[in-house]
């Protein structure tokens, strides 16, 4: 008997750089939204800086939807125009980073 496994599809979640959110809310985000220490989110958020953007997390479709919601809508919330999303497969390979 041949065992199949069914491996579920995971989508590429993209923060991107603006010149108005502060660097500091950023690292918050990256703490509270995604789990990552503050040295973690502090080396991301330099990245995306840097970079233009960067991968900062995969997950389901349904998960990664949520996730991108719950940043948009505390950047909002704070007055910031922080951009995070599903990224493309152009954005999935330019932003790639070790952390994800």
């Amino acid at each position: 008997e041949v065992g199949i496994r069914v491996m579920r599809e995971q989508v590429s979640i993209a923060m991107l750089n603006d010149e108005v959110t502060p660097m500091e809310f950023v690292v918050e985000i990256l703490q509270q939204v995604f789990d990552y220490d503050r040295k973690t989110a502090t080396r991301i958020m330099l990245d995306i800086h840097r970079r233009g953007g960067a991968i900062v997390a995969r997950a389901s479709p349904q998960k990664g939807d949520e996730l991108v919601d719950s940043v948009t809508s505390r950047g909002k919330k704070s007055g910031h125009p922080l951009t995070c999303k599903i990224a493309d497969a152009k954005e999935s390979e330019e932003y790639a980073l070790k952390y994800v």
